[in-house]
């Protein structure tokens, strides 16, 4: 069975004493989460930026890539035509 531990001192002295130190923990706990948002937000900006996410660095990055594929196609393409005038340009001297 459950029976109490005399000690002297009233039960609801004991019950307030384990309240208070419930309420300061509670303070504690919430003193501590109170910052939190805004770390997590200095935080989450700190490493969008370093990736370059939402910021202009990124969308720059992204013109650049989108004009480096362009390039790229068209030196392919400008290519492929040369290479075909070239071998019509034979062609013709051949049949001369």
């Amino acid at each position: 069975m459950d029976t109490p531990h005399f000690t002297g001192i009233p039960p609801y002295i004991t019950l307030l004493s384990k309240m208070e130190e419930m309420q300061q923990q509670m303070q504690s706990i919430h003193d501590e989460l109170k910052d939190l948002p805004k770390e997590i937000e200095v935080t989450l900006a700190d490493e969008l930026n370093s990736r370059g996410i939402g910021h202009t660095e990124f969308f720059t990055n992204k013109l650049e890539n989108q004009l480096d594929a362009m390039s790229r196609k068209m030196d392919e393409q400008y290519k492929n035509r040369t290479e075909g005038l070239n071998s019509t340009l034979n062609n013709v001297q051949e049949q001369l």
